[in-house]
Parts: structure tokens; sequence; C-alpha cells
């Protein structure tokens, strides 16, 4: 088997046939990771004349003369297949070896197990199991599991299949007359995009959203969509709710007169009092933005769609009443938005792998459960060792803790 630098053409052509393609590997991609700290290349390997693997490699000097490598979301190969992937990843050493590189990074998207986060289990693969030791005994030194947001590409992806997902044109109307609609933006709205990305474990840069945004629209594979706000009718929508919350309030109050020693009733008068004073106080600060703005962008999602998926990417809503629904009507525009133009799936991206019931970051559920999607925990990161003794220099000097921003850890 040999390596070969391969075209961008002859790239494109292997892994848009792919069964792991994935917009991490494409040349689109590739470009996009050019303008940034990566330079990209694409090498394929031929065995008997045939390209039998391929991948794109984003390269970058980490130290004095010493690289390293990485293929996003993993080598275009059959990894099941122990021959072919034994002579690559012996071919893949020699070649990147000799160019001075310690390691290559790669994520392959490959299920190891499903989560049921309802009765908090998981079903493992074995066959991905195994996998597993055969990378290891490869060479492939597998990085320690993480629960968190911390890898480089999510290792937990809950997944919708939009031909099981029935529409809910309904709901989404009704919440619709609360004053919220969805238009497509472009470029110059990636500031507000941003403005509302969750910054504590979404650490990239507005510039590298403009970057991505402006590669994949190239393509036409990038939709960015904004969430606006209308405060009148969402005044009229809050008032509207308030006669009908007053309304079971005065029922509740009666109720309480005629039993003022119920604790039930007493603790239920208060929850009444206290959700009528919520939307009265909704009600004057949305009088108040009203006199700013008659609409307001709220939330901002950017989808990336290649065939027939639609990654999620990122999203952000401001931070308003809790009754304006912004998460669900973002989640429920894109179900319909994405079905309606034939798509089979919807990737939430991420989500964290802890079956714990709450999600450190929120204190609660992560809310991308309520739609009951499929979560899959993939194999994990591995990094291929080229020099060990390169490799185990940046590992010793914390050089990878500092590129990575995050504690890195090999499995024993």
């Amino acid at each position: 088997m040999r390596i070969e630098i391969i075209s961008k053409e002859v790239f494109t052509s292997f892994a848009s046939k792919h069964f792991l393609k994935s917009f991490f590997q494409t040349t689109t991609y590739g470009d996009f990771a050019n303008k940034g700290k990566y330079s990209s290349m694409y090498i394929g390997a031929y065995k008997d004349g045939k390209l039998v693997a391929a991948s794109l490699i984003l390269s970058k000097e980490i130290s004095f003369k010493v690289k390293y490598g990485y293929a996003p979301r993993g080598f275009l190969i059959d990894y099941f297949n122990t021959e072919l992937l034994t002579e690559f990843t012996k071919a893949i050493k020699g070649f990147f070896f000799i160019r001075g590189y310690a390691f290559i990074k790669i994520n392959p998207e490959i299920t190891y197990a499903t989560i049921d986060y309802k009765n908090k289990t998981k079903q493992i693969n074995k066959e991905s199991e195994e996998l597993i030791s055969t990378l290891k005994s490869l060479g492939y030194n597998k990085l320690k599991n993480n629960l968190y947001y911390s890898y480089i590409l999510p290792k937990y992806t809950p997944i919708i299949y939009l031909n099981e997902y029935q529409k809910k044109s309904n709901n989404l109307n009704d919440i619709s007359k609360n004053g919220l609609n969805i238009k497509v933006g472009d470029l110059k709205d990636i500031d507000k995009f941003y403005t509302y990305l969750n910054t504590s474990y979404d650490k990239h840069t507005k510039d590298y959203y403009n970057v991505l945004y402006s590669e994949f629209s190239k393509t036409n594979s990038v939709d960015l969509l904004l969430i606006e706000l209308n405060y009148s009718l969402y005044i009229k929508y809050l008032q509207k709710i308030y006669a009908e919350k007053q309304e079971e309030n005065d029922k509740i109050n009666t109720f309480f007169k005629q039993n003022p020693n119920d604790d039930e009733l007493y603790h239920k008068k208060l929850e009444s009092d206290k959700e009528l004073n919520d939307i009265n106080n909704s009600i004057a600060l949305s009088n108040k933005r009203l006199e700013l703005t008659n609409m307001e962008v709220v939330g901002s999602a950017l989808i990336i769609k290649q065939d027939e998926r639609a990654t999620l990417l990122s999203f952000g809503t401001k931070e308003i009443e809790k009754d304006i629904y912004v998460k669900t009507f973002i989640i429920n525009s894109l179900l319909d938005k994405y079905k309606s133009e034939n798509f089979m799936f919807l990737d939430l991206y991420e989500i964290i792998g802890s079956l714990n019931d709450e999600n450190i970051y929120s204190k609660k559920p992560d809310f991308k459960l309520e739609y009951n999607p499929s979560v899959y925990e993939y194999i994990g990161e591995f990094d291929l060792s080229i020099s060990k003794t390169l490799h185990r220099i940046l590992l010793t000097t914390n050089k990878l803790q500092k590129e990575f921003s995050r504690k890195v850890e090999i499995m024993d």
C-alpha cells in the first residue's frame, strides 16, 4: 500500500460516496481550516492501483519543527477491515514520519453505544468495543473519556430521524401567535448570531463563525436562521394569558376564603399570585421594549447541510421571559423546515454524556432530550503516535494541554 497526496477532485469523488462521509471531511472544511491555524492536505491510500482510503489532514506546527496532524471525524476507511486498517496505519506512519509529525489525531463517527437517558442505560456495540482494542494494538492512543464538553468534536450526539417525526405545524402556529417568527440571515448577521451563543462552553470566536459561514455559503451548505420577536403581538399574547390566569386566580382565592386553613390551597394561591405577578412584569418590560423597537432578534441558529443530514452546529437565545419558548420554537422550526426539504436527519450535534438528571451547565436535564432523539456515543478521540519520542515530549511538556485547552491524558 502507498500513501499519496491527492487532488481535491479525487478526494471529493471518494469522500462523497464513503459511508463515513461528514462535512468535516470535505474540501469546504479544508478551505475553512486553511483560513485559521491549520494547513490542509488530502491523502489517499492505494492498494493494487485502487483508492481504498482517503482523508483530509489538517496540519499545524506545535513546536519548533514538530507538527501534528488532525483528521476531523477520522480517516475515510473501513475500520472493521482489520487487514486493511493494519496496512493503512503502517503506511500512514511512514508517510508522516519523514515529514516530521509527532502524531495524527482522529475522532471517528463510529458508534460505540446508544444511550437511553430515560432508563439511564446504554447498549454497547461489541464490534466497536473490539475495534477500540484493535486501534490500541496498532498504536492509536485512546484519550481518556470525558462526559462533558471537552472534546474537539462531540462524542455524544442526539439525532432525530425526520421520516419518523410528525410535523407539529399546529403547535408552531400556536407559538407564533406570541410574536415569534423565523427568517433567513446572511453573513452580515453573524454578529447577531454570536451575541446569543453560550460562551461558557462554545469557545469559538466571532471570526471563526464569520469564516465558517463564508466558506460553506460558497457551496450553499449553511443556513443562518434568526428568530424575531414582534413585541406588539407578544404583549397581546401576554394579556390573553394574564386574563386566563386571572380567572384561575379568582377561583383559587374564592376557595381559599372558604378554607383558610387548607395548606395545599394556600401554597396554590401563592404560586398563582406569583405567576400573575411575573406575567404582569413581563407586560411592563415588553411595553418598555416596544417604545424602542417593535421587532427584536431573540435567537439564532447555524446549520450545516450535507446530503441528507442537517447539523445544528450552534445556536443561542436571548435571556428573556420563559414563556416565549424560543428554544422550542427553534427546534420545532428546524424539524419542519428540514423535513419539508427532504433531509433524513436533524443532528442536534452535542449533548452531555452523563446519565445523571442534571446538566452541570444548566442545572437541569438537557432540553434536547424532550424530542426523544436517538443518542449515540462515538468511540472517542485517538492519537496515532508517528514518533513516540516527539509525542511523549509534547505530552510531558504540556504542549498538548495548551494546544487543546484541556487536560490531555492517554488511557492505560
